[in-house]
């Protein structure tokens, strides 16, 4: 198309950065001592994924990503082209839902497309490691994986832990209202962390890695708790599911700094700046 029309303005709308993400998903399958032979294994593959990607964004006008540190990554390439963070929106749903009854009940909640690599890890973290360490100082709480199209070994996985899987779910407002805390071990992907978001803008608490909030600009201890081990995840979820105080708090501080910066009116505002910048190029 650019060969065609040399003139045309287009837009790359660069929801992941397809390179990275191939990157840390395949050197996640190495255990944490071996990586670095991982890493240089894979290098070869790696630099081809890499000069994909430049190739297309060496077409665009300007690319939009989702993250200030997807940005980063783009600006990495080397090629001369404006980079937009765009936020992706909240769904309309959360909105209507944004009334603060999620977050009261008692299930440790995980939302996300259960075929996505990064969520399968994720899962498989919260069922094995994080929640039995959880069940010895809170023998009550249960697992709840919630999400699309789950594998056959997964549902097996959470079967035999006595974890709880809505698959394919119609309506996730009452899943999140069941929820005490929404947990989220993520360890690779890229973009905006959709289901961060989600949760915080229906008002449950949420317990998370760096990397499941990375670019969002929230603030640990006040929109949400980090974590990053399974002892630290199982600590927090049990700070959480005791101290009721605690989860209001996160509750409301997470629910109003989502509506506040990744509402409607700020996500506009953000693609007619960039549309008005793109003009200039």
């Amino acid at each position: 198309m650019r060969l065609a029309y040399p003139d045309l303005r287009i837009i790359l709308d660069f929801h992941n950065v397809e390179s990275r993400l191939y990157r840390d998903m395949r050197l996640a399958r190495w255990p944490a001592p071996l990586r670095p032979l991982g890493a240089a294994l894979l290098r070869r593959r790696t630099e081809k994924a890499l000069e994909a990607d430049r190739r297309v964004v060496e077409h665009a006008t300007a690319v939009w990503v989702c993250s200030e540190e997807d940005r980063r990554l783009v600006h990495a390439f080397g090629v001369d082209r404006p980079v937009f963070v765009v936020p992706n929106p909240i769904p309309d749903w959360c909105l209507s839902a944004s009334d603060g009854n999620a977050g009261n009940g008692g299930d440790v909640l995980f939302v996300g497309q259960l075929r996505y690599g990064p969520n399968k890890l994720a899962v498989r973290e919260l069922a094995t490691r994080i929640m039995p360490r959880l069940q010895r100082m809170r023998p009550d709480a249960g697992l709840h994986v919630c999400g699309r199209n789950p594998s056959r070994k997964m549902q097996r996985l959470l079967a035999g832990t006595g974890a709880k899987l809505t698959a394919n779910p119609r309506d996730l407002a009452p899943i999140y209202a069941a929820a005490g805390v929404a947990a989220i071990p993520l360890r690779q992907g890229g973009g905006t962390r959709l289901k961060v978001l989600e949760a915080l803008a229906v008002g449950c608490p949420v317990v998370a890695t760096a990397k499941a909030v990375e670019g969002l600009g929230l603030v640990p201890g006040r929109h949400y708790l980090a974590a990053e081990t399974p002892e630290d995840f199982a600590e927090m979820l049990a700070r959480v599911l005791a101290d009721a105080g605690l989860a209001a708090d996160l509750r409301e501080a997470g629910r109003t700094f989502v509506l506040s910066n990744y509402g409607d009116g700020v996500r506009c505002e953000t693609v007619r700046q960039a549309v008005v910048a793109m003009r200039e190029v």
